[in-house]
């Protein structure tokens, strides 16, 4: 718990403003105060035909072919807007869509002119459909839905603003307990994946019959969205209050659930005083138990690889830990633009294009993991993953596993689906001609993700010498992945 540098009263967070405010005499942490609320000056009052408000046209997004009488309307739209002549620009805008329905500038401005939410649906939806990574539509439509504000669309544009903020001290947190509603033992999973009591044979159907979830959430709408926010906290380590037996304890960084260790009740994180958390989209649930796990590790362990292995190290086996956790993916559909090019070196030395290409290309369901622990060295190479098992996530579905929570956010996992796109995308598009050079370059257009937790079985091995290894089994196929050994950690 922070306190107030000046009056020694605790320091609680303002979501307003984004800091840290003493509760007694209301500084901030930096011992600034909030700004006063005054009553704006008296101005003259404007002429009635003045304009309140000019906007700029700038460059156009409609690239298809324009007939003389168009590129007229262009003109009178760009001085129109320049005026602030919102009525004359409107109706410039309506008579570009008769003429070219199409034509994305035209629905964009009407769209950022119009005062009526359903137009402004109508047109920004528009141009999503033509250009979905459209920023500006987007934050039009985000507006409209009630899901921004407007003074944080605006602070979106601004692509070098940083809001982050990290928080030094655990910070509260709220948490379901997963315990029967009837006789208060723990809840547990069923083999049939139904969600029930161990004592009494409550059976919660709710979590059972959760839907699979039809739509992904666009990496455009959720980079604008985090923009927006006035701060973006990172947080540590989270308190979380035991409501059985009224113990506090802290939760590391990267743990989502955990047992009291004093009355061994099952906690599940399901927000923050901060805002710092998100909860998973969806859950695919364990396959594989914990018997045939053992004889896949056993199978591993008795390969022909790992015997050559023991020929240069002391690598048998003392004894093996087992435990099934779901780990958090960041999975994303990547849809972009493939541009080939290829040329060849004439008599002259000069390079000359042969061909160029330009096509669509997608990359789906590409699983980029959330930790560093397990390391991603291992977790990278899971295999696949049939995603048509997903439901909605629930808490109630942690009551036999533990999970993690994610230490990288969307935005950076965005960055290394992209470069795997590139290299998909380069992979997929080898020229043979050994008298021809070949350059693929891509761009994303668009990309859906979801954040999904996944179903992981961990194999601990201890070895005779002391070294420890890692071994990662997929829950749902029966991968196996086998980490190095390493000396154990004092």
């Amino acid at each position: 718990m922070f306190h107030c540098i000046a009056c020694g009263g605790d320091m609680k967070v303002n979501m307003e403003f984004g800091k840290y405010q003493c509760v007694e005499c209301g500084r901030f942490m930096d011992g600034t105060f909030p700004p006063e609320d005054t009553e704006p000056e008296d101005v003259a009052a404007s002429p009635t035909d003045a304009p309140t408000e000019t906007w700029v046209l700038g460059g156009l997004l409609y690239s298809g072919e324009m007939t003389p009488r168009m590129r007229t309307m262009v003109g009178s739209l760009r001085a129109q807007l320049e005026q602030g002549d919102r009525n004359g620009a409107i109706e410039t805008c309506r008579r570009l869509l008769q003429m070219e329905r199409h034509f994305v500038d035209a629905h964009l401005w009407l769209a950022k002119l119009s005062k009526d939410e359903e137009n402004i649906h109508k047109h920004a939806g528009a141009v999503l459909a033509m250009q979905p990574g459209n920023a500006e539509a987007t934050r039009l439509m985000l507006v409209a839905r009630g899901e921004m504000t407007a003074a944080e669309a605006e602070r979106s544009k601004d692509l070098y603003h940083d809001n982050v903020q990290v928080s030094d001290d655990a910070v509260d947190a709220q948490t379901n307990v997963l315990l029967c509603p009837i006789c208060r033992g723990g809840l547990t999973i069923a083999g049939d994946g139904h969600v029930e009591c161990a004592f009494c044979g409550y059976v919660d159907e709710d979590a059972h019959n959760a839907v699979r979830p039809t739509s992904d959430v666009s990496l455009a709408v959720s980079l604008i969205k985090q923009r927006g926010k006035a701060v973006r906290w990172k947080v540590g380590e989270r308190m979380v209050h035991c409501n059985e037996c009224g113990a506090e304890r802290v939760l590391p960084e990267g743990k989502m659930s955990g047992r009291c260790p004093f009355c061994n009740s099952n906690h599940v994180i399901v927000q923050d005083n901060l805002g710092a958390f998100r909860q998973p989209d969806a859950i695919v649930k364990f396959k594989l138990k914990r018997q045939r796990v053992e004889d896949i590790v056993h199978g591993q362990l008795e390969s022909r690889m790992e015997k050559l292995k023991g020929l240069f190290t002391e690598n048998r086996v003392d004894r093996i830990y087992y435990s099934g956790v779901f780990l958090p993916f960041w999975v994303f559909d990547v849809f972009g633009t493939v541009i080939i090019r290829d040329t060849y070196r004439d008599a002259s030395s000069v390079n000359v294009e042969v061909a160029r290409q330009e096509f669509g290309g997608q990359l789906q369901d590409l699983a980029i993991p959330a930790v560093d622990s397990p390391p991603r060295s291992l977790t990278r190479n899971l295999g696949r993953w049939d995603y048509s098992e997903k439901i909605a996530y629930t808490p109630k579905l942690l009551s036999k596993f533990a999970a993690e929570l994610y230490v990288h956010d969307f935005d950076v996992a965005s960055l290394e689906a992209r470069e795997l796109f590139r290299k998909e995308m380069q992979a997929k598009n080898i020229n043979l001609n050994p008298n021809e050079t070949r350059t693929v370059s891509t761009m994303v257009d668009h990309m859906d993700m979801e954040l999904l937790l996944l179903p992981v079985w961990v194999a601990t091995i201890i070895e005779r010498d002391g070294d420890v290894r890692t071994a990662l089994v997929n829950g749902q196929s029966g991968r196996i992945v086998m980490g190095k050994a390493r000396k154990p950690t004092p």
